[in-house]
């Protein structure tokens, strides 16, 4: 999984934490197109790893000052409004270099309050060279995990478990309560992983490690309530203004969007959507050719008029009998050459009750 990682360890030498780190990304790289990026500031080693296939290379910042290092994976969806907030300054447009940098200053403006303000899926590293505090974060939803270990003034982050587990002094010793809420739930709960010295750092929060010491505090939560204050036609307004926002801000750009489109609820809505704004969309309809499924979707890309891709009988053979969600090779092959970016919405369905 892409994502951010690093090590803060007092007194070890630059080239030896490099080197944990280089042990830490290895088995991140799940195929030969992912890049990374690696950087050592004045105490700590942070890196990235990015898909590498729409995006460049990523790569950690260094404040003009020399006082701050950067890890930044993700996506913000409010880049111009803080731009407009923080002031003209370097590259003022939606790139993944422009939102780092949006980032950096943010933090160094607004410091963990600028957790808040973000709107988006990221993972964030924030070093502080000159106090030797670091600050690690996820966002509101805990999309883009990060799981840390901690131990005799030694902190280390990665997106995946098994990049942790590269590091010598990380043990494997099994958490039980972890297994067995994993095997009760599907998920281990909480803050808990397979193994005692890896924890999972929760959604809506940001971990400051600083001279060996560890806080982990909230930025936000969901505020839950047994009774709405709304009616039921008042509600469902909601949900479409609501639902139509994150679309719109997640959409933003003059590139094309490419769209897994199958027969559910929750694909429709997204083109559907797509469409009110006059957002161009090339479908990618996978699984077994003719299958309802397929059927529904080659009508809906019809209607709305969009360029789709459905699934080819001479595919038929390399999938699973009956499947409709397994991409087919000339579906991957197409992908990058027919859009920018990919919308899709897995389990979308159970979260519209179906």
């Amino acid at each position: 999984m892409p994502g951010i990682l690093g090590i803060v360890q007092p007194g070890m030498r630059p080239e030896v934490e490099t080197r944990l780190v280089q042990n830490m990304l290895e088995p991140l790289i799940h195929f030969p197109w992912y890049r990374c990026t690696k950087e050592h500031w004045q105490g700590a080693t942070l890196g990235i790893v990015s898909l590498g296939t729409l995006t460049r290379t990523p790569r950690c910042l260094i404040s003009e000052d020399e006082r701050y290092l950067l890890a930044f994976e993700g996506e913000l969806y409010n880049t111009a409004e803080l731009q407009q907030e923080l002031g003209p300054a370097g590259i003022q447009n939606n790139s993944a270099e422009a939102q780092a940098a949006v980032v950096l200053r943010a933090m160094r403006r607004w410091g963990t309050e600028a957790l808040d303000r973000f709107n988006g899926l990221f993972q964030i590293a924030f070093w502080d060279a000159h106090e030797q505090e670091l600050i690690v974060s996820c966002d509101r939803g805990g999309l883009r995990p990060i799981y840390f270990s901690h131990g005799r003034e030694k902190f280390a982050f990665a997106p995946e478990v098994k990049a942790l587990l590269a590091l010598p002094w990380i043990s494997r010793e099994i958490d039980a309560y972890g297994i067995l809420s994993f095997l009760r739930h599907g998920l281990p709960l909480g803050h808990h992983t397979f193994f005692q010295e890896v924890q999972l750092l929760p959604p809506g929060s940001f971990a400051v490690f600083r001279r060996g010491q560890l806080q982990i505090r909230r930025y936000w939560q969901m505020n839950f309530q047994e009774k709405s204050p709304f009616g039921e036609k008042e509600m469902q307004q909601r949900f479409t203004e609501t639902w139509m926002q994150a679309v719109r801000e997640q959409s933003e750009g003059d590139f094309r969007f490419g769209l897994l489109l199958s027969g559910g609820v929750n694909s429709r809505a997204l083109l559907s959507a797509l469409v009110a704004q006059e957002k161009p969309a090339f479908t990618f309809t996978m699984g077994k050719p003719g299958c309802k499924d397929a059927e529904i979707a080659r009508q809906l890309a019809e209607t709305a008029l969009s360029e789709s891709l459905q699934p080819d009988r001479a595919e038929r053979n390399r999938s699973r009998p009956g499947a409709c969600g397994v991409p087919h090779r000339r579906h991957v092959q197409l992908l990058p050459r027919q859009c920018a970016a990919l919308v899709a919405e897995p389990g979308g369905d159970g979260e519209f009750g179906l």
